[in-house]
């Protein structure tokens, strides 16, 4: 089941535990009308429940790079439909590589004011990306400028349905829904495009989508797990 429903859901505020905490978690639940959970802890960010929350919005200098793309990985399999934003970033371009994981749809600095971090959150609860056009200059010109590395890459007409799936952020589970296959057929295909791409797992997956500029053609399918970005 998908989780998420930006329309009615919460808001959840992971970062440290600063004097200024209790002020913005009290801020964003007045202002937006909803309530606000505030989480500390990556073991707890990664066992919550998030069939209610609308938008994570996260203290990008707490926590390492890595321990985001394990919980954004987790968000993924959870078909997380909300939003994900970062806040209190130093520069843009400590999100290059964050930025290409699906749910994270935001980027505030350091410098943001309390009215433009408001207007932020408001645009993401409505599925609107808020990201700084330097940051997604960037990221472009970078996929752009290295090599497709998957060119000579032989992937079967199954196998390339489901990596675009899996690049959409399906899990396992709707991606047999979308091909109408078993679980276990999804899990051995996933198998498969690991070993012919030389990745462990969905988070190495992402970063190899990072460094490369990858395009896969394939015949649609019955349905696609999208959230497309809001006009």
């Amino acid at each position: 089941m998908a989780t998420g429903n930006h329309s009615s859901g919460s808001l959840l505020l992971f970062s440290s535990a600063s004097v200024q905490q209790p002020l913005l978690q009290q801020y964003l639940q007045t202002q937006t009308g909803r309530a606000c959970q505030h989480l500390d802890d990556f073991d707890a960010l990664m066992q919550l429940d998030y069939h209610s929350v609308a938008l994570v919005l996260c203290q990008l200098p707490y926590g390492r790079e890595e321990q985001y793309e394990q919980w954004l990985d987790h968000l993924m399999q959870q078909e997380f439909r909300g939003a994900v934003g970062f806040f209190d970033v130093a520069a843009p371009a400590d999100l290059n590589q964050l930025v290409l994981w699906q749910p994270v749809f935001g980027c505030f600095e350091s410098d943001c004011t309390p009215a433009q971090l408001l207007d932020g959150v408001n645009r993401l609860l409505q599925r609107q990306c808020c990201l700084p056009d330097c940051l997604l200059y960037r990221v472009l010109q970078q996929l752009r400028s290295r090599p497709a590395r998957l060119g000579n890459r032989k992937l079967t007409r199954r196998e390339q349905e489901v990596f675009r799936l899996v690049q959409a952020g399906n899990s396992n589970l709707r991606i047999a829904d979308d091909l109408q296959l078993s679980e276990h057929t999804v899990k051995t295909h996933v198998s498969s495009l690991y070993r012919k791409l030389g990745v462990r797992n969905r988070i190495e997956l992402m970063n190899l989508l990072a460094e490369s500029s990858i395009l896969v053609f394939y015949r649609p399918v019955r349905r696609l797990a999208l959230h497309p970005l809001a006009a």
